[in-house]
């Protein structure tokens, strides 16, 4: 009986695992913001989402590729679907497994390149700044300085930038500073350098943080 649930489970790893490379091979040729393609991504992201949360290393590295991929092809940014894969993906950059590691930082790489800033700010900051692992932090702040980058420092902190968008990034970039994690604060040191160019940072960076915190701050900034 042991060994039929084994071969049993096997199988349906093996079954999976082929259907992910299928859906890698044939996701390029899917019209995804048509009706039919629309439809079935919150369907793709939940499989996702249970693949990310398999004991099987190999499973859950090929959900992690197809992940990026799938950022890639259909930049979904449907929630809360999207919000729990970016998260799922975060602790993943955290996992014993080193090579699991890679691949979760690989597909979250290739969320902040395709996926509208707005949405890839909102679901980097969400958890990843508050979150008890270090390296999590680190990975949200890197990933938060790769973002900025992108998108470029007027669209951050310019006179026409989204205010939301722009209060998540410097209230985030406040807690990444003082974080006890020395790889956290050199991601928000050179996510700081970056945003400091602007003529408004310093004006709306004191006046959207923290009250309690603006005094550490300001040493930090001199």
């Amino acid at each position: 009986k042991g060994f039929y649930v084994t071969h049993c489970m096997r199988i349906c790893r093996d079954v999976c695992l082929d259907g992910l490379r299928s859906f890698q091979t044939l996701a390029g040729a899917i019209k995804w913001d048509s009706e039919l393609g629309l439809r079935f991504i919150p369907i793709i992201s939940r499989k996702l989402i249970d693949f990310f949360k398999s004991p099987r290393s190999n499973l859950c590295r090929t959900a992690c590729q197809t992940a990026g991929e799938f950022f890639l092809l259909a930049k979904s940014t449907k929630r809360p679907e999207f919000d729990e894969m970016v998260d799922i993906l975060l602790c993943k950059c955290a996992d014993p497994n080193r090579f699991i590691q890679k691949d979760a930082n690989v597909a979250l790489d290739k969320m902040t390149t395709c996926i509208n800033v707005h949405h890839s700010v909102r679901a980097v900051c969400v958890k990843g700044s508050d979150h008890k692992n270090p390296i999590v932090r680190a990975t949200a702040a890197r990933l938060l300085t790769h973002i900025c980058k992108q998108a470029g420092v007027e669209q951050i902190v310019g006179a026409d930038a989204n205010e939301r968008t722009r209060k998540r990034v410097l209230s985030n970039l406040a807690k990444f500073l003082t974080d006890k994690n020395i790889e956290t604060r050199r991601h928000a040191e050179k996510l700081c350098r970056m945003l400091k160019r602007h003529k408004f940072f310093m004006e709306y960076f004191f006046k959207d943080i923290d009250n309690n915190s603006k005094s550490a701050l300001r040493k930090i900034l001199n």
